[in-house]
């Protein structure tokens, strides 16, 4: 069976190669074929991601990510999508706000129904 495989470049990076300096290297076609049963043939993998910024205590990782990238653009296989990334903390509503108030606060805790949240966001540019 033809496959397309499609991944998401920061959360592979987070969840996956951060704390594994032997994996930053990684061939996400190769993984693909390796994760995916031998029926599956793997015929292009679409890779988004966004490009990160220097940080002062990493001043170059944006060199490394574009020397990773100019890397996966040799294979043919796999298809580079280019967005950018953003992160905001709004207030969302609780989705179940809690029907009973803490012990021990007399009666003095007001009900929480916001709380704070970072959500973060990968846009692809079209």
């Amino acid at each position: 069976m033809r496959t397309m495989v499609y991944i998401d470049g920061f959360n592979l990076y987070y969840r996956m190669l951060r704390d594994r300096p032997a994996m930053k290297w990684l061939n996400p076609l190769r993984l693909a074929r390796e994760v995916l049963q031998p029926t599956h043939i793997v015929t292009r993998v679409n890779y988004y991601i966004a490009r990160v910024s220097a940080r002062a205590h990493d001043p170059l990782a944006p060199a490394r990510q574009a020397t990773y990238l100019n890397a996966l653009s040799t294979v043919p296989e796999i298809a580079i999508h280019e967005g950018s990334f953003m992160l905001s903390e709004p207030w969302m509503p609780l989705a179940a706000p809690p029907q009973a108030k803490p012990n021990g606060y007399g009666g003095q805790c007001p009900r929480q129904r916001l709380c704070r949240v970072v959500k973060s966001e990968e846009r692809v540019a079209t």
